[in-house]
C-alpha cells in the first residue's frame, strides 16, 4: 500500500510494511522500556506523552498550544494510521500504539538481496505520522538520519542490501538485530544505511512537507 510522505522537502512514495496498525489492547508494560524522545517503547507498546515538536528542520524553539504549522486550526488527531493514534496537545506530541493484529503484518519473502532470520518472520514499520490532507509529516530525526519504528513477531535479524522500504533505491541492513515487538532503527537517507540505534537528545520530532 502506498502513501505520500514528505522528507527534507521532497515528496516521495513510501511503501510501508503492513502500514496500517490496529489497536488490540495494551497488554501491559511489564517488559523492558526503551527510552525515546518524549516516551518509550516496549515489546507490546509505543507511547509518547511529553515530546516537543519543532515545525521545521531549523527551528530551535518548539511549538506551543494545540496547533501545528501556523494556519492549522486543527491538531494532528488524524495523523498516523488506523485511526487517531497521534495528536499535539499543549505543545506536546502524544502517541499510543499497541500490538498490530496479525493480518497487518507482512513477510520478508521475495525481497531480493535481503536475508531475514527466521525466514518466517513478519513485520510492520513506519517512520512518520502523516496527515494526507495537510501533506505534512512528523518524523524523529537529526540531519539526514531518521528513526524507523519497526514491529516484528519474532526475535531475529536482517542483513543484506535491497529495497525493503520501496524507496526506489537500496537500503543496506548491517546485521540488524530485532527483538520480538517494537524496535527503533536508524535510517540514513543519504547513504541508505540502516543500523540499530540508541536515541539520544540530539534527535527531534520535526515537521516536513
Amino acid at each position: 500500500m502506498k502513501n505520500t510522505l514528505t522528507f527534507f522537502g521532497i515528496i516521495t512514495f513510501f511503501v510501508l510494511i503492513g502500514f496500517f496498525l490496529s489497536a488490540c489492547g495494551d497488554g501491559g508494560d511489564n517488559d523492558e522500556k526503551t527510552s525515546i524522545i518524549g516516551g518509550y517503547f516496549t515489546s507490546n507498546s509505543l507511547k509518547i506523552t511529553n515530546a516537543d515538536v519543532y515545525d521545521t528542520e531549523v527551528d530551535t524553539v518548539p511549538i506551543t498550544g494545540n496547533t501545528y504549522d501556523g494556519d492549522y486550526s486543527d491538531n494532528i488527531t488524524n495523523y498516523g494510521f488506523a485511526g487517531q493514534v497521534a495528536k499535539i496537545q499543549n505543545g506536546k506530541l502524544i502517541v499510543d500504539l499497541s500490538v498490530p493484529t496479525s493480518d497487518k503484518l507482512s513477510s520478508f519473502q521475495g525481497i531480493t538481496g535481503i536475508t531475514v532470520t527466521p525466514p518466517t518472520a513478519k513485520a510492520t514499520a513506519f517512520m512518520s505520522f502523516f496527515n494526507e490532507s495537510k501533506h505534512k509529516s512528523i518524523v524523529l530525526r537529526k540531519s539526514s538520519k531518521v528513526i524507523l519504528f519497526f514491529f516484528t513477531d519474532n526475535n531475529g535479524s536482517i542483513n543484506g542490501t535491497g529495497d525493503l522500504l520501496s524507496q526506489g533505491a537500496n537500503q543496506h541492513f548491517n546485521n540488524i538485530i530485532l527483538k520480538k515487538g517494537w524496535n527503533a532503527l536508524l535510517y540514513d537517507r543519504d547513504t541508505g544505511n540502516i543500523n540499530n540505534v540508541t536515541i539520544d537528545s540530539s534527535f527531534k520530532w520535526r515537521g516536513y512537507w
